[in-house]
């Protein structure tokens, strides 16, 4: 999917989060799954645009693509035709998941050293059933509030879907990795959104 987006002629790319992860890779694994990555947006910094996730250390973002295609405060303001769009990968909003990191998280590894699979494939049904929703809601509520958003573009919740209403579109991509693994890309034709799934 890296490689089709990389390609295909788009006039811009948005990343939308959770691209390194080095807490469930290698460093060396990471480098080598971003290589042809960073290579062609170093090539065109004004082709790429990256939102950090709450996978993505800042630093290492840093140190692997140009400052200017990193959004640094989590978020950016794009124009879709008429309307106005707010992008960011939509952790800010997530509360169970700070719960999790501040709380849980340091316990676990106190106790075990390592989350066990089990866990962690619990963990992810929980977010699936239990988080999306509510975070989704949360994101949408938030743009709401500035009155020049038309729509909300995130990633965050691996929950691939477009929904237009009247008062806000909602638009997420999914996610390459992760439970459940569903990858997409979300493409502006000009004058519509759609869905692309492989």
């Amino acid at each position: 999917m890296i490689l089709e987006l990389l390609t295909n002629p788009y006039e811009k790319v948005y990343f939308l989060g959770d691209i390194v992860d080095p807490w469930e890779s290698s460093i060396e694994l990471v480098a080598n799954l971003v290589r042809p990555l960073r290579e062609r947006v170093f090539d065109e910094p004004n082709r790429y645009a990256i939102i950090p996730g709450n996978h993505d250390p800042l630093k290492l973002l840093s140190g692997l693509f140009p400052p200017e295609t990193i959004a640094r405060n989590g978020m950016l303001f794009e124009q879709f035709g008429n309307n106005l769009y707010l992008l960011l990968h939509g952790h800010q909003f997530d509360y169970g998941l700070r719960l999790y990191t501040t709380l849980v998280r340091p316990i676990e590894k106190l106790l075990t050293g390592s989350m066990s699979r089990w866990w962690d494939t619990m963990i992810h049904r929980y977010y699936a059933y239990r988080i999306i929703g509510p975070v989704e809601r949360r994101a949408a509520w938030n743009a709401r509030k500035n009155k020049q958003v038309h729509g909300i573009i995130m990633g965050h919740t691996h929950a691939p879907k477009i929904i237009l209403t009247p008062r806000l579109n909602y638009l997420n991509p999914g996610a390459f990795f992760g439970v459940p693994p569903n990858n997409s890309v979300i493409e502006w034709d000009g004058s519509n959104f759609n869905l692309l799934w492989t």
